[in-house]
Parts: structure tokens; sequence; C-alpha cells
């Protein structure tokens, strides 16, 4: 449940909840690196641009060429409205890290804040094909190619992740608007049935 928690911002949970859930285990462990990844991503969701900057520039004093800093540096980059700026930094943290899938995510983000959902998509789905075993960037393959009206293609990245609450409510949620509507009940059922946070 922590791991969960600590990457909800990824899940689209709500935005409060997740800034505060992450808040409060980045407190608990601040030099838990996944801890501060999380923080990090749910200040640029939630558009929190002192606490963003305040960790950012802890993480430059202390360790300024990681992968955490760079990410950091680009999310806040991102918040100001500097998007070349922060996709040059969150590329240099997936040189050193190409697996490293808030980069690629908070990468397409900027595309997104841009107003260019296209090239976000694009993005995230480039570095799906190359990680295709990473659910988080199937999942957000899934959620821009729903907002770019593509839903077929959003139900087959869907298909590819562990059948969870969250997932089955994104596919829910798709047959829905496809006027499927029993089809969308039968998963929401699932959905329901499901542990984990989202169900």
């Amino acid at each position: 449940m922590t791991q969960f928690a600590s990457l909800s911002w990824l899940y689209d949970l709500d935005e409060k909840s997740a800034f505060e859930e992450s808040q409060r285990l980045l407190n608990e462990n601040p030099s838990s690196s996944r801890e501060i990844v999380a923080f990090v991503s749910s200040c640029l969701i939630s558009g929190k641009k002192s606490e963003l900057f305040a960790v950012a520039q802890r993480l430059s004093d202390s360790a300024p060429q990681s992968r955490i800093s760079m990410f950091a540096a680009g999310c806040h980059m991102a918040l100001i409205g500097k998007s070349e700026h922060a996709r040059s930094l969150l590329w240099t943290a997936l040189r050193s890290a190409p697996s490293f899938a808030p980069a690629w995510i908070a990468y397409a983000i900027t595309h997104w804040f841009d107003g260019d959902s296209r090239t976000a998509l694009n993005v995230i789905l480039v570095a799906a094909r190359a990680f295709p075993a990473m659910e988080l960037l199937q999942i957000w393959a899934a959620r821009l190619l729903v907002e770019c009206g593509e839903a077929a293609l959003a139900l087959a990245h869907y298909k590819r992740c562990r059948m969870t609450g969250y997932v089955y409510n994104g596919i829910g949620c798709i047959l829905m608007k496809q006027g499927k509507i029993e089809q969308a009940v039968e998963i929401f059922e699932k959905a329901i049935s499901e542990k984990d946070k989202n169900s």
C-alpha cells in the first residue's frame, strides 16, 4: 500500500490527496528516492511551485548530477513555463536511466502543458514500446490515447497491464463512453472486487 501511495500521482488519484500522501511519506523518510520522486511528481501535477523548488534546490546542492536531481529540476522548470529547459533536464535524466518511467511521463507532460497532446502521446508511446513491461507507461499511454480519441488502442494498452481495480476502472470508462453499458457494468463490478486502493 505504501508503494502504491508513493506513486499515486502516476495513477491520477485526486491531486490534493496525492500531494498530501506523498508529502506525508516524504516527511517519514526524507532520504528515500522513491518518496522524493513521488513528492516531486505530485508537486508537478498539482502545481506546487514553491514546494517543488525547495526539494529541487536541496537535491541540486547534495547531488547535482543525479537522475533524481535532474528530474526534480526539470519538473520545476516545466511548472514555471520553461518547457525547453525542462525537457533538456529530463532528457539528461533519461540518458543516465532510460527506464526511469517518471521522467518519461514528466517529459510528455511538458508537451501537454504546451497544448501539444499529440507529441505528449508520442513520447509515451515510444517509452511504452521500449519498456513494455513497465505498467505505468502502459497506463499513461492508455490515458493519453483516450484523451486523443483513440479508445481501441487505449484498451490494448490497458490489457497489457495486471488487471487491478484501477485498470478495470479505466477499461470500464472506455466501454461506457462507447455505449457498451452492460459490458462496462461487468468490468466495474470486477474493479469493485479488487483490493487495490483505487477499487
